[in-house]
């Protein structure tokens, strides 16, 4: 997660990629490295909105359509 304005993300890194976490938001899941059964893979996706590079979460490969965004490979997989 990010501490910006629509530019909230999964990381596997565990300092957030720099970025600072208010108190209200915090942690709100884990992802499996590695798919088990009943998994499916989270990407992240990325695209210039307003100037700045923002971030999403989604389950569809192809950035569900978002133009300009590209997608940043998947991060891990969760539950269905």
């Amino acid at each position: 997660m990010s501490h910006t304005p629509y530019d909230d993300f999964t990381s596997t890194d565990m300092n957030c990629e720099g970025q600072v976490i208010p108190p209200y938001r915090g942690i709100i899941g884990y992802l499996s490295t590695v798919q088990l059964p009943g998994t499916a893979p989270l990407y992240r996706c990325a695209y210039a909105w307003k100037g700045k590079l923002r971030h999403f979460d989604t389950r569809d490969i192809g950035c569900e359509g978002i133009s300009g965004a590209h997608n940043d490979g998947p991060q891990g997989y969760v539950f269905m």
